[in-house]
Order: structure tokens, then sequence, then C-alpha cells
């Protein structure tokens, strides 16, 4: 469209001229002959057709930059309205050499400790496990805060789940949760947090936890009870031996 919007202009300036060389001509041939127009009068036409030549020379390369200064804003202005799918939300299947290039940090490897002390839970199917990471509607801006810093180890966005209202007490619970890829680099953490299936205390876990994986037990798993003034951390799933032993942990920091 813009390319078309230049070509027309263009070329009805161009037009202009030749209609004026074509006049010229016309004088040229039928006046300066016929009529024996003096020299000087045709070195004022002359003149005339010089300075409109210079004018039509000035006058394309304006508008070619007037074209070219449209064509850019208008490139700009589809580019903002074209809609932009995110790549987060483009699921795809990765290599098995894709997956070997995953690494965690020191700081994400903290940050899971704390997590997996509280709800994010180890999913193995085959050989490499998943994460999934879930939280109650309520926390979605916590469960988002999360995604931002997995978002390279997930193949899609969170998602809302709505689930059908409580028999009971009709009340209808939603979630938000996102899944990571299965990946080799979680085998070291599944390892050690699953035994049979089944979510453990890791024996070494006085290593492993950090003031920076409690932080985010405490986000994950933990409320300030207001009247006990105290941090209260849900261990409901471990067995008393393995609360036991986070009581001895944390007493110890």
């Amino acid at each position: 469209m813009v390319l078309w919007f230049r070509d027309v202009i263009t070329e009805g300036i161009f037009l202009n001229f030749m209609n004026f060389l074509n006049f010229f001509d016309f004088l040229g041939k039928k006046a300066l002959f016929s009529l024996h127009i003096a020299p000087l009068f045709t070195k004022v036409i002359v003149t005339i057709a010089s300075l409109y030549t210079v004018a039509f020379i000035i006058s394309v390369v304006y508008t070619q930059s007037i074209v070219y200064d449209i064509s850019s804003d208008s490139l700009i202005l589809l580019c903002s309205l074209a809609p932009v799918k995110p790549v987060d939300d483009i699921p795809r299947r990765l290599t098995t050499a894709e997956r070997a290039q995953f690494t965690l940090s020191s700081e994400l490897n903290e940050i899971l400790i704390g997590l997996l002390l509280g709800d994010l839970y180890i999913l193995k199917q085959r050989v490499n496990p998943s994460l999934t990471f879930r939280q109650g509607i309520k926390h979605e801006d916590y469960l988002r805060y999360l995604y931002d810093l997995f978002k390279d180890f997930c193949p899609s966005g969170p998602t809302i789940q709505i689930h059908a209202p409580d028999k009971r007490t009709g009340k209808v619970f939603s979630a938000i949760y996102f899944i990571s890829y299965t990946l080799p680099c979680f085998i070291p953490l599944h390892e050690d947090f699953y035994v049979a299936g089944k979510k453990v205390v890791p024996l070494n876990i006085a290593e492993r936890l950090t003031p920076v994986g409690l932080c985010y037990w405490i986000c994950d798993d933990g409320f300030w009870d207001s009247n006990s003034r105290r941090v209260v951390l849900c261990t409901e799933s471990f067995t008393p031996a393995e609360v036991q032993l986070l009581i001895n942990v944390l007493n110890s920091k």
C-alpha cells in the first residue's frame, strides 16, 4: 500500500513535468518558428523549463522522504496492532540433547529445597521428573512470581483450575498451577525427597536448607499466627520423626 502510494505521487509529478515539456515543444515548433518570437523570450522559456526541472527533482525526493516516513510509521502501527503470542504459551517437545542442557543455579536449587518442604511436588513418570507448582487462587500473585523464576524450565504459563462445587458446603475451590518440563537436572532432587513415590525429609536437610530456602518454605506453606505471634510451618505430610528433624535443624540455625 505504501509503495503504491509513493508510485502514484511520483508518477503524478512526472506526468505534470511531461505535460510541461510537451507544451514547451509545442511552443518551439509552432510559436518560435511560425510567429518568430524573439530569442530573449526563448531564453526566458528555457530558464523556466530548467527551474521546473529542478523543482520536479526536489518534489520527487521530498515525496519519497514523506512516503518513507509514512512507511516506517505504518510498519510500527501494524506491528503494534498485530497479535503476538508469547513463546511460553507454545508448548513444544524438547529433544534429549536440549533437555541435557538445562542446569539449576545454586540460588534456584536453594529455592527448590525450601519449596519441596512446602507444597511443591515432583512427578517422575519415566526417566526424567517434572515439577508441579500449585497454589490456591488467592495466592495467584505468589504463584506467578514463582513462574517468573522458573519460566525457562516450563513449556507454558500458569493455568487456572476451577473445581466443581463442594457437595457438603457448596463452595467452589479454584487453584492455579504450572508444570515444568521433564528434565534430568531434577533427578537429584527427586532421589533425595522421594522414597517409593512418597515425599520425605532428606537426612542431610541441615546441610541443604539455607536462609533463602527457609524464606520460600515459609511463603509456600507457612503463615503468621497472630495469637501466638510466631510463624507456623505446616508439616502434616511428614512423619513425627521427620518433623522432629526439622525442628532440630531450625533450632540449630
